[in-house]
């Protein structure tokens, strides 16, 4: 062990942290892009529509191993954001905020179907409830983005398969929101359980 690391525990954690990001995604962009386009057809009813991703969506989109799905189902806005690495994923404020609109309240929710966060969001004197959630490609849910890019950091060190879809609905009610989202968690996970 080096003077430096025993100085400083985090340095050989920080050195293995910054290899995975080196290290190229085992995913490919085709398997991406089936994954993200199935995910909002699961809501899917007479009444939805496709919705194209805003610009800066569209550029996050061209990276390799990315893929944007947006679908309007009534009053639900649905965006599917699935990427292989860990710097595709940022908080849902930074997009929020980008949008303009300002999130007021932040409530996180666990149950069977996993772990969903609940943002009250404001643009004028419109109020909306933005319901969000970070799940692997074996199901599993997280409220953190933290939890999700160590898991794909773990993930790349070990040379196994880490896809992360950030699920993203936002609606005027927030009973509508959160239901719509444990419909899909639910489908997801019926779907990934032999």
């Amino acid at each position: 062990m080096t003077a430096l690391s025993r100085r400083s525990p985090w340095i050989p954690i920080l050195v293995l942290f910054l290899l995975a990001l080196a290290r190229p995604s085992r995913g490919t962009s085709e398997d991406i892009r089936v994954e993200a386009a199935w995910l909002p057809h699961i809501l899917d009813d007479k009444s939805s529509v496709a919705v194209a991703p805003d610009p800066s969506e569209a550029r996050l989109a061209r990276r390799v191993s990315v893929s944007i799905s947006k679908r309007r189902y009534g009053s639900t806005l649905a965006t599917s954001v699935v990427a292989a690495g860990v710097r595709q994923h940022h908080p849902a404020s930074v997009c929020l905020k980008a949008s303009g609109l300002e999130i007021t309240s932040r409530q996180e929710v666990h149950d069977a179907s996993g772990c969903i966060t609940l943002l009250r969001v404001r643009r004028g004197a419109d109020e909306a409830t933005v319901a969000t959630t970070y799940l692997s490609h074996r199901g599993e849910t997280t409220c953190s983005l933290a939890k999700r890019i160590a898991s794909g950091v773990w993930a790349r060190l070990r040379g196994a398969e880490s896809r992360w879809t950030h699920l993203q609905l936002l609606d005027a009610s927030q009973a509508r929101a959160r239901s719509r989202l444990r419909l899909l968690l639910n489908a997801i996970q019926r779907r990934n359980t032999p």
